[in-house]
């Protein structure tokens, strides 16, 4: 269930909000938010179900009089499930609304607007970290990742400036720095690598090699260094260097390897050891992911597999924390949007697109194949009576039906497919 932290009673006003706590009542009105703070998290329960808790900090004045300096902080916190409306969307959308066309007023007027690490007016940009400034028109790009407010010079890879998602009033930095750089991520002229365009993020995942390899390459070097050592007596040089060699061989076996995956605009590039794969987003065509989170933790690993059309295939686990977990669903969500619109195609096409082993999406529908060589069942979408995406699988609730069907998330292509469903508004 959603709940509203931090008040007794909520309410929404035309143009402002109601707060009643611990026996009192205070009114704002939506001019007096001068400063807005959105945090989100995902917290897994004990059955491994995410739930999603936002907080909405709002700096407000501390009275009546708009040039009362004094300001205080009001929080409220929205805990939603998987099906929960989000009662406190409207108002926060609406808040960010408003702020965002008074910051943009008082930008006309000559005005300097400020948020947490920044101050911005039509002559300049300052970032406060660096305390360097330049002309708005210079920032070339602005965009988020990994809950981050990125900014770019012309020619550069790296950002120059980096602002959190949650930091105050970043989100309407974004939307002022949109009158001066265009925020809908064009095509780059500055690439990296073949074609990729700028880098989005990277994974590096190191890897040992088991135990007994690791034995075995002790075990073969000390054997082997003893006998070069009894063979090569008559000329010390030459044995000294021979072990070197054969220890030097070894190292590799004991030290393990490391596996990087870097994430582009346009594509992926995978290394291992001396060997680097380069995968095309438009060149995809299944994906899968497999997500494992122990309960109550804010870490775990996706093992992600991507293939093209030419049935090249990478795969990789990526270990993530509560921070780099949205990287890794930026990942998903980019390769899954590729496939979905293949699959969106087909559909318009063919009136049929394959999603998993045993189900395939139809334009009015799902045809559902229980066993491989079994009947096939037409399903109309208005016989899903409901639906659950938890602990790893699918549940579809079927009208007249005994048993729901149950999917994988696992199977190729099943994000993609549902990628497709959200599109068409069956499951959200």
């Amino acid at each position: 269930m959603s709940s509203i932290a931090h008040n007794e009673s909520f309410q929404t006003m035309q143009a402002g909000f109601l707060l009643y706590s611990q026996g009192h009542r205070f009114e704002y009105q939506d001019q007096d938010v001068l400063g807005i703070r959105i945090d989100t998290q995902r917290q897994c329960d004990l059955l491994g179900e995410a739930n999603t808790v936002e907080s909405l900090q709002l700096r407000v004045r501390g009275s009546d009089d708009a040039s009362d300096s004094r300001v205080g902080w009001v929080t409220l916190t929205n805990e939603l499930g998987p099906f929960d409306a989000d009662r406190l969307g409207p108002l926060r959308d609406r808040l960010l609304d408003d702020l965002w066309e008074r910051s943009n007023s008082a930008l006309c007027r000559g005005d300097d607007v400020s948020g947490d690490g920044w101050t911005l007016s039509l002559m300049a940009f300052t970032d406060h970290q660096s305390g360097n400034s330049c002309f708005p028109q210079q920032i070339a790009k602005v965009k988020w990742i990994d809950d981050e407010l990125c900014l770019w010079h012309e020619d550069e890879e790296e950002p120059f400036a980096r602002y959190a998602r949650s930091a105050e009033n970043s989100l309407i930095l974004y939307r002022l720095l949109g009158q001066f750089v265009d925020t809908h991520d064009p095509a780059e002229p500055a690439e990296t690598g073949v074609g990729l365009g700028r880098r989005l993020n990277q994974f590096t995942t190191f890897h040992r090699h088991p135990l007994p390899v690791r034995r075995l390459a002790v075990q073969m070097s000390l054997m082997l260094a003893g006998l070069l050592c009894c063979m090569s007596l008559y000329s010390m040089g030459v044995g000294i260097v021979l072990v070197m060699v054969v220890i030097a061989s070894a190292l590799p076996l004991l030290r393990g390897y490391s596996e990087t995956l870097k994430h582009f605009e346009r594509g992926l590039v995978w290394s291992s050891g001396n060997r680097e794969q380069l995968i095309l987003f438009e060149q995809l065509e299944w994906f899968s992911a497999d997500w494992q989170q122990p309960p109550g933790s804010q870490s775990g690993t996706v093992s992600m597999v991507f293939e093209t059309r030419d049935h090249r295939r990478i795969h990789m686990t990526l270990h993530f924390d509560e921070k780099s977990r949205t990287s890794a669903e930026a990942i998903q969500t980019h390769a899954s949007a590729i496939i979905a619109e293949n699959m969106r195609q087909d559909l318009v096409r063919q009136g049929r697109t394959v999603w998993t082993d045993r189900l395939s999406i139809l334009r009015n529908g799902l045809e559902d194949r229980p066993l491989p060589a079994g009947p096939i069942h037409v399903l109309t979408f208005d016989e899903i009576e409901r639906y659950a995406l938890a602990t790893g699988k699918l549940t579809l609730w079927i009208k007249g039906a005994k048993d729901p069907i149950q999917q994988p998330t696992t199977q190729l292509n099943f994000y993609p497919g549902l990628m497709l469903l959200n599109m068409q508004g069956i499951i959200s």
